[in-house]
């Protein structure tokens, strides 16, 4: 059985790679599967992934919900930056589809 909705969810404890959230998230919204992530800042000397694609000139992370909510809808991707106030309510954000 094929479910038009689905939620999954990876959670990454930190490296070097950043392999899920720079290569398997376009591969899967490539797809036709909707993915969104909420990423956080690196603790370590390597950075995270936000950091990593802030020092893109121009990229953003720092969307509003809506931002982040309509690019799923849209564009069938969204990345967004964690902070204190998004990180309380994580739970709301992941049932955006």
């Amino acid at each position: 059985m094929i479910y038009q909705t689905s939620l999954w969810t990876n959670t990454q404890v930190g490296g070097v790679g950043d392999k899920i959230t720079l290569i398997v998230m376009p591969i899967i919204a490539s797809l036709g599967v909707k993915v969104a992530k909420m990423s956080g800042r690196g603790l370590g000397i390597t950075g995270g992934t936000i950091d990593k694609l802030e020092s893109i000139p121009g990229y953003r992370t720092n969307l509003s919900l809506e931002e982040f909510k309509n690019n799923v809808k849209e564009i069938g991707i969204s990345l967004i930056r964690t902070n204190w106030k998004s990180s309380t309510s994580r739970q709301k954000a992941i049932c955006i589809t």
